[in-house]
């Protein structure tokens, strides 16, 4: 029971935030990037959530952001209150999710290792 509530809940902040993010009532210049929210983690007793963002951009760029998105975690966290009928809105986190640029690193490597494969079969013929 509790697991899907914590579920429903980051859910809920998943969506508001993304639409925070989208329709650009964050007016820091860092925020120009293309920003999507990956994942929320809640705490069992929803007093804080890290949420995990993924950007288009490079690692400093992305890292500027994700200091500029935890330096308007006020703001931020006051719009979700107003937006979400909860008892009490968790504190903020944001955290750079790198997991997109850790498979990009490995498709990369599975591809060097094709055309290696592929130079060296073309090698014996």
């Amino acid at each position: 029971m509790v697991n899907r509530r914590n579920d429903r809940v980051a859910s809920l902040i998943h969506r508001e935030i993304s639409m925070l993010l989208m329709n650009g009532l964050l007016t820091d210049p860092r925020f120009d990037h293309i920003v999507t929210v990956s994942y929320i983690s809640l705490s069992s007793d929803f007093s804080k959530a890290i949420i995990g963002i993924t950007v288009l951009a490079d690692k400093q760029v992305a890292a500027d952001l994700t200091v500029g998105l935890n330096s308007a975690s006020g703001y931020i966290r006051k719009e979700l209150s107003a937006r979400l009928s909860l008892k009490r809105t968790p504190v903020l986190e944001f955290v750079l999710d790198t997991k997109i640029n850790q498979g990009d690193a490995v498709l990369e490597l599975l591809d060097t290792i094709q055309s290696e494969h592929k130079e060296s079969g073309e090698a014996r013929n």
